[in-house]
């Protein structure tokens, strides 16, 4: 029953705003790892 539950919370976050934080999260991470890409280019 716990694995219902978590996918039913899961959901509820990724149709809310759970996408996104993870969206931000992602890019915060990337560019963390890339900046000095993005100063090359800059």
């Amino acid at each position: 029953m716990r694995n219902v539950h978590v996918r039913t919370v899961v959901v509820r976050l990724v149709r809310g705003r759970g996408v996104l934080v993870v969206v931000a999260v992602l890019i915060r991470l990337v560019d963390a790892r890339s900046r000095p890409l993005f100063d090359v280019f800059r």
